[in-house]
């Protein structure tokens, strides 16, 4: 009687079962390793990737992969361990909009492509405006700005004479990339401030406190360097000023109402109650006004005023300034 044999012995069996669990291994990385190539972005995932100073590439693929950027940070470590980037990835803030794939964020995390914030500060802008408005974009807090701005070093470095930084902070629009400090954002506003005053030769603090007046009481280049003349023959003649911007400054840094116009009110920076120059700027005065201060018009006079239209009107003399106060007020009259 003949034995019938098994058709796979133990033997082949096991055989087999290790090259099925090989091929099924095998799968898994070639379909893990094809996954690097692959976008990704989770519904959840944020608008920019923050990347703090100090992480590592673990840190930077678990965060990737906690905030849906990434399918795992398995997918991230081994991207840039194949792109060579484990320890050459860059701190900062990236655009996550659009999806990426793990080989792609190991490119831009080693590139440095980071994002960036265009801020831009009009012309006679206070500091404090200036601090509010890196904080609206997210890059420092005012608090943190203002207080960079009176650091001794930082002021004595960028060479701005007075301890405070006010009128030394050019307005302009620069960009920023994140993380930035305070006293980083600070340094750039005071560089670009210093590049500018020694191409006009602004040189003595007296011609920035003078042009951040001009900013506040004039709009066009013509009328600033005119008004220019004007204060710069009364501070000749030992004449008060007589400008209502610092005025508006004194109350408002009081925080006091500007309307009615207090010129009584008991600051240094009034020009009406004190002869000579405030002891401080009243703004950030813009590249028009600062040439206005160091390049003024010529003229001799003494008095200026504006019309609703806008319009700038300089007199001579006392008498004829009252006259066309008087002559727009019969005109406004007029026109109503």
């Amino acid at each position: 009687m003949a034995v019938m044999e098994e058709p796979f012995s133990r033997r082949d069996l096991l055989l087999y079962g290790c090259v099925a669990v090989g091929t099924w291994i095998a799968a898994q990385a070639m379909l893990f390793y094809q996954s690097l190539d692959e976008v990704y972005r989770d519904s959840r995932a944020p608008a920019a990737a923050v990347i703090q100073p100090g992480w590592g590439a673990q840190q930077i693929g678990e965060y990737l992969a906690t905030t849906g950027l990434v399918p795992s940070s398995w997918h991230f470590l081994t991207a840039t361990w194949e792109e060579r980037s484990l320890h050459r990835l860059q701190a900062g803030e990236y655009d996550a909009t659009r999806p990426l794939s793990p080989r792609d964020w190991a490119h831009t995390l080693r590139s440095g492509r980071r994002l960036r914030h265009r801020v831009t500060f009009p012309e006679g802008w206070t500091s404090r405006q200036m601090a509010n408005q890196l904080e609206r974009r997210g890059l420092v807090s005012a608090r943190a700005f203002l207080r960079a701005i009176t650091q001794p070093e930082l002021l004595a470095a960028a060479g701005v004479p007075s301890g405070q930084g006010e009128g030394y902070l050019f307005p302009e629009t620069y960009t920023f990339e994140k993380p930035v400090s305070a006293t980083g954002a600070a340094r750039v506003l005071l560089a670009e401030f210093s590049r500018q005053a020694t191409e006009l030769s602004v040189d003595r603090p007296e011609q920035v406190i003078l042009a951040s007046i001009i900013e506040k009481e004039a709009r066009n280049a013509e009328d600033m360097k005119k008004v220019s003349t004007v204060f710069q023959n009364r501070l000749r003649k030992g004449w008060p000023l007589e400008s209502d911007a610092t005025v508006v400054y004194a109350l408002q840094s009081a925080g006091r109402l500007t309307t009615p116009l207090d010129t009584a009110f008991p600051s240094a920076y009034n020009t009406y109650a004190h002869p000579g120059l405030p002891p401080g700027a009243i703004c950030n005065p813009g590249r028009t006004a600062l040439e206005a201060a160091v390049r003024p018009a010529t003229g001799e006079w003494l008095f200026f005023l504006s019309d609703p239209e806008g319009n700038f009107h300089f007199s001579r003399s006392h008498r004829q300034h009252v006259l066309i106060k008087r002559q727009l007020r019969r005109e406004s009259s007029t026109a109503e």
